[in-house]
C-alpha cells in the first residue's frame, strides 16, 4: 500500500512538472511518456488490466504527439489517475499468494466495470472540471466568464452567429465569409515584431493564402502536405486571393454547403472555437439537465433539451429561430412565476411578526425637524399592519422626488429593529447606498441603533469587521447594494 501511494505521489509530481514545462515531454528523467508507461507496468498487479493498458497507450501516444495534442491527453491521463486513486480496488483484488486465492484473469472485468461506472458518474456531475477537455487552466478561464457548472455552460448563449459557405477558390468574392478545403503546399513567416503567417493552400491547381498574425505555431501544426479546411474573410490581393483565417481544422470539410456557427462572449485565452468544443462534449447531458417543463402536447414549442442543443449547434435557420423562441418564452414565463410567487408567499413559510418597535419609531419621529404628512402617516400605518401579520409583505411605495419615501423606509426599519430583528436597506448603486448610509447613521445614532455599510469595493479587513458586527448582532441595520 505504501509503495503504491509513493508511486502515485511520484506520478503526480511528474504530471505537475509536465504542465509547468509546457507539455514538452520532460516532466520526468528520460521523458514523461516513458516514465508513465513504466509506472503503469508496476501497478498492473493492483488495478484492472484494461485500465492499465489504456493508460499505457495514452502514455505512448503522448510521446508521439505535438504539445498542443499533449495538453488534452494529459487531461485524460489525470482523470484516469484520479479515478484510480479515489476508487482504489487494491483491497478488493485477492493477492496471489497461494493456489486457492488466485483469481482468474476474466474476474478483473468486474472491478474494471465498476471503475468505469464511477468515472462515468463523475463525468456526469454538474461541475465544469469533469467535462472532457476542461483542465485546471480551462476551469479558471471559464470561471472568468461566470461558468462553473455544465448548466452555466449551456446557458452561455452565443452573442451572434456566422453563416459559413463552403466555396471553391475560383468561386470566391471579395469580403465574403467562406470555408475553403485544400492541401498545404507551403508556408512563410514574416520578419519583424508582428509576425504574419501565411499558409499556401492548393485546391484543384488553384491557390489561396491563409493569413494569421503572431500565431507561429500554425506552421508546425499544419505542415506541408496536410489537408485542411480554413474559414475566414476573403480579400483579393493581386492574383492570389487571401483569407484572414479565424478557424482551421485538419481534413477535408465533409459537412453541409452552408453551416451556422455560434460565436460566444470570449476571453483573451478562451475563444469561440474552444468554447464550442467544450459545449459539444456536454451535449449528451442536455436531456438530463433540462427535462421538459411544459405539459406534453399543450404547446407547439420545440422540446426543451433540443432547444439548448440547437441554440449552440443550429441545424438550420428555422431550427435556430424555434430554439430561440422556446428559450425566450421559457425565461419570461419563469420570471413571471417568480414574481407571482413573491407576491403570494406560501402559508407554509410564515414571516416573523414585527410588532414591538412602536416606542423606537415614536422617538425617531419626535426627533425629526419636520412633521410627517398625512400621506406618510397613512402609508407607515399600512406597512406596520403588514409587518404585524405573519404574511409576507410585498408592497410598492410610490411618490415624487422629495415626497419623503426614505422616512417611511426608516420607520419600517426601526419597527423591525424594535421587534428584535436586524434590517437591511438595499440600493441599486453604491453611490446611492453611501448616501442612504449617511442619512440613516445621522438619524439613528441618537436612538442607539448601529448602522453599517456593506458594498463590494471595501477592503478585506473592513469587510470582515462589518460581517463580524452583523453576525454578532452589534450591527442592527445594514445598507448595501
Amino acid at each position: 500500500m505504501l509503495q503504491k501511494d509513493h508511486l502515485f505521489q511520484s506520478i503526480y509530481r511528474a504530471v505537475k512538472a509536465e504542465e509547468k514545462q509546457g507539455f514538452i515531454n520532460t516532466g520526468a528523467v528520460g521523458g514523461f511518456s516513458g516514465y508513465l508507461a513504466d509506472a503503469m507496468s508496476e501497478l498492473d498487479d493492483i488495478f484492472p488490466l484494461e485500465i492499465m493498458e489504456s493508460l499505457k497507450v495514452k502514455a505512448i501516444t503522448y510521446g508521439e504527439s505535438s504539445p498542443f495534442k499533449r495538453r488534452s491527453l494529459l487531461v485524460e491521463i489525470k482523470e484516469l489517475l484520479s479515478a484510480l486513486e479515489i476508487n482504489s480496488v487494491s483491497d478488493k483484488l485477492p493477492k496471489a499468494t497461494s493456489q486457492e486465492n488466485i483469481t482468474p484473469a476474466h474476474d478483473n472485468k468486474q472491478p474494471a466495470q465498476k471503475l468505469e461506472k464511477v468515472e462515468r458518474e463523475r463525468l456526469d456531475t454538474s461541475a465544469i472540471q469533469y467535462v472532457k477537455g476542461v483542465g485546471p487552466q480551462r476551469v479558471i478561464q471559464l470561471g472568468n466568464l461566470g461558468i462553473k457548472t455544465v448548466e452555466d455552460l449551456f446557458k452561455h448563449y452565443p452573442r451572434k452567429y456566422e453563416t459559413r459557405q463552403k466555396r471553391r477558390i475560383d468561386e470566391l468574392t471579395d469580403g465574403e465569409l467562406a470555408t475553403i478545403s485544400g492541401k498545404v503546399t507551403g508556408s512563410q513567416i514574416s520578419r519583424g515584431r508582428i509576425k504574419v503567417i501565411k499558409l499556401n493552400i492548393e485546391q484543384d491547381y488553384k491557390s489561396i493564402h491563409a493569413i494569421w498574425f503572431n500565431q507561429v505555431h500554425i506552421v508546425k501544426q499544419f505542415p506541408h502536405g496536410t489537408e485542411v479546411s480554413v474559414t475566414g474573410k476573403v480579400r483579393w490581393n493581386k492574383r492570389i486571393p487571401e483569407i484572414l483565417a479565424t478557424d482551421i481544422t485538419k481534413g477535408w470539410d465533409e459537412g453541409p454547403e452552408e453551416k451556422i456557427v455560434a460565436i460566444y462572449p470570449e476571453t483573451a485565452r478562451l475563444n469561440s472555437k474552444a468554447i464550442r468544443e467544450i459545449i459539444k462534449n456536454t451535449l449528451p447531458q442536455a436531456d438530463k439537465l433540462f427535462p421538459e417543463v411544459f405539459p406534453s402536447g399543450e404547446t407547439e414549442l420545440m422540446a426543451r433539451a433540443e432547444s439548448f442543443r440547437e441554440i449552440h449547434f443550429p441545424s438550420s435557420k428555422a431550427k435556430l429561430t424555434q430554439a430561440r423562441a422556446r428559450l425566450v418564452i421559457e425565461e419570461i414565463l419563469f420570471l413571471q412565476l417568480a414574481i407571482a410567487r413573491l407576491r403570494s408567499p406560501s402559508r407554509d413559510e410564515p414571516s416573523p411578526v414585527l410588532n414591538s418597535g412602536g416606542k423606537l419609531v415614536k422617538e425617531f419621529i419626535s426627533l425629526l425637524d419636520f412633521r410627517l404628512t398625512a400621506a406618510q402617516q397613512r402609508v407607515i400605518q399600512e406597512i406596520f399592519q403588514d409587518m404585524e401579520s405573519d404574511n409576507g409583505m410585498t408592497r410598492l411605495v410610490q411618490g415624487d422626488v422629495g415626497s419623503g419615501k426614505t422616512v417611511v423606509a426608516m420607520a419600517a426599519l426601526l419597527q423591525a429593529v424594535g421587534s428584535g430583528f436586524q434590517a437591511a436597506m438595499m440600493a441599486p448603486t453604491e453611490v446611492l447606498a453611501q448616501q442612504h448610509f449617511e442619512s440613516l447613521s445621522k438619524a439613528f445614532k441618537p436612538l442607539g441603533v448601529e448602522v453599517a455599510l456593506l458594498i463590494g469595493n471595501q477592503v478585506k479587513s473592513e469587510r470582515e469587521k462589518i460581517l463580524y458586527g452583523i453576525l454578532s448582532g452589534k450591527v442592527q441595520v445594514i445598507v448595501g447594494t
